[in-house]
């Protein structure tokens, strides 16, 4: 079964994941604050692809045998 997520619903997937909390937003930049840090991350609509007019990422099940235990994300500057 697949599924597209919102893009709130990615942001809070990457917030639970790594730890962090959405501090603000700015300039269609995304500010996230490492939980018992004080340095701030910046994710921008345009380093993300989308799927579709709602979406940028398109979930899709995996076999609890064939889940991965870590996720890279690999950012582009343009």
């Amino acid at each position: 079964m697949n599924k597209v997520l919102s893009t709130i619903d990615v942001i809070n997937s990457l917030r639970i994941f790594y730890f962090c909390d959405i501090i603000a937003s700015d300039c269609e930049k995304i500010k996230f604050l490492k939980r018992g840090s004080g340095n701030l991350e910046y994710l921008s609509s345009e380093s993300l692809i989308k799927l579709s007019d709602n979406s940028y990422l398109k979930q899709i099940e995996i076999p609890d045998a064939h889940i991965i235990s870590k996720l890279s994300i690999n950012y582009r500057q343009v």
